[in-house]
């Protein structure tokens, strides 16, 4: 018999530990995330080196090179990388900017499969206060949705990337 279809689905260490996850649990109340997280680092970084018996700036990394930072732990840099992607989602988010009185901060959806659902989001809204569906003709909305052009798909990209001889888990 398959081993997969005998998972407790309800029993989510159970599954972590099928997934291959189990080590990856974290083991704090931290709220941030424990996913790797691969980005394009845009500038150079600069070092020095020593040319002729004179130290020169020269550039150690150079810029769009891919940087893989890792939570509590080192950052790689390459020129070039393997990625396997496995799980895309979709999500609305909108950047609220604060004042004298209050925090800058973000208002995000429930990550789903594509947008065109309602998605909860953290303001006890739907989708950041957008309406769902295509809106073909903006200027007929009522002036309620004055702000709408602010709010912003994301989609975040979970991948494996192999480099160094290991592979990671991360977002993209």
């Amino acid at each position: 018999m398959n081993e997969v279809a005998t998972i407790d689905t309800n029993n989510f260490s159970a599954m972590a530990k099928a997934m291959g996850m189990e080590a990856d649990a974290p083991k704090s109340s931290s709220k941030a995330s424990t996913l790797a997280r691969l980005r394009i680092h845009h500038t150079p970084i600069m070092g020095q080196q020593e040319i002729g018996g004179k130290m020169k700036n020269v550039e150690v990394i150079s810029g769009g090179a891919y940087k893989l930072e890792i939570p509590d732990g080192p950052t790689y840099y390459a020129e070039s990388v393997a990625i396997r992607p496995f799980l895309q989602r979709f999500m609305y988010k909108k950047f609220i900017k604060g004042n004298e009185n209050t925090a800058n901060r973000y208002v995000k959806t429930v990550m789903a499969n594509d947008l065109n659902s309602d998605m909860k989001d953290n303001d006890g809204g739907f989708n950041c206060g957008k309406p769902a569906g295509f809106i073909k003709d903006w200027a007929a909305l009522p002036d309620q949705h004055e702000g709408l052009d602010q709010i912003n798909q994301a989609c975040p990209c979970y991948l494996w990337y192999s480099g160094d001889g290991k592979c990671y888990r991360c977002r993209w």
